[in-house]
């Protein structure tokens, strides 16, 4: 049963009105269209890059080690996983470059470990599980973690930043595109003031505002998928052990849930990279010829 997550601490209106407008997100977001890289200005400008801050300021020092840190996320080696050691090191990360934050950078501000860390599971369940709407999952988990404020300072920072990846990993790598973080961290007026609908709602508005023929233009264009760097080990491993079974897969990675591997396999073969052999528990997976 979910604790942190818990549903009922908000009003039907405002679930509705979430779900609502994750289901304007989905009609906005064109699934099947080409999968583009990171955009490298969008992400200067989620990091706070862009506009330049002022150089020696606070603000400047934030925006180097948030960029540092998306870098990092978007890198083929690196893999984002939700837990208290990745969210204190986003956070030692992002205040890196601050003396003024020396003291309490990667630091809970009280003995929270348990609590997050139920948190963190709870998400992942969620997600795993497939019975609620990605996006709504996410938006609560935004709305959990600000609620709880682990940090002194960065909270509403450190979580933009977290729900970017979160959406990046399940299925929305459109987001590198889109200055969303840089919105969330800079809301207008435009964007609902409910804390549960403001996600999906910055989310929709940007999707709105994508000018398709421009992200069509050769310049911006990569004509390679992009793939999380999940995605690009499950695809080595098959390619150099295949044919494999779900079952012998897992023993490739232990760490991983099992329905996120399945939600992996459904997309690499959708996008034509896999092909599976047989069906129930005999099926097999083998890397597609290309």
């Amino acid at each position: 049963m979910d604790t942190t997550l818990n549903i009922k601490s908000f009003s039907a209106k405002s679930i509705h009105a979430c779900m609502a407008t994750c289901g304007q997100v989905d009609r906005a977001y064109q699934s099947d269209g080409q999968i583009l890289p990171p955009n490298l200005s969008v992400l200067k400008e989620n990091a706070g890059l862009i506009p330049v801050p002022e150089p020696g300021s606070r603000d400047a020092m934030i925006a180097k080690g948030a960029d540092e840190w998306l870098q990092k996320l978007h890198a083929d080696s690196w893999v984002f996983l939700l837990s208290n050691t990745s969210v204190k090191t986003l956070h030692r990360q992002l205040f890196k470059y601050s003396p003024r934050d020396e003291g309490t950078r990667g630091n809970y501000r009280t003995n929270l470990d348990a609590e997050m860390k139920s948190l963190f599971e709870e998400t992942k369940n969620a997600l795993d599980r497939q019975d609620r709407h990605t996006l709504f999952v996410i938006s609560l988990f935004r709305v959990a973690f600000i609620d709880l404020m682990p940090f002194i300072t960065g909270n509403a920072q450190c979580v933009n930043l977290l729900a970017c990846a979160l959406l990046i990993n399940n299925n929305y790598p459109l987001v590198s595109q889109l200055p969303l973080i840089a919105s969330l961290n800079n809301p207008n007026s435009e964007f609902s003031q409910d804390p549960l609908v403001v996600l999906p709602d910055a989310l929709s508005k940007l999707l709105n505002d994508i000018d398709q023929k421009k992200l069509a233009q050769p310049s911006t264009l990569n004509s390679r998928l992009y793939l999380n760097s999940r995605r690009q080990s499950l695809l080595k491993c098959i390619d150099k052990n295949s044919p494999l079974k779900i079952s012998d897969i897992m023993t490739f990675f232990p760490n991983q849930n099992r329905n996120t591997i399945k939600k992996d396999l459904i997309f690499l073969k959708e996008k034509t990279l896999l092909l599976s052999v047989g069906e129930g528990r005999g099926m097999t997976y083998v890397r597609r010829e290309t």
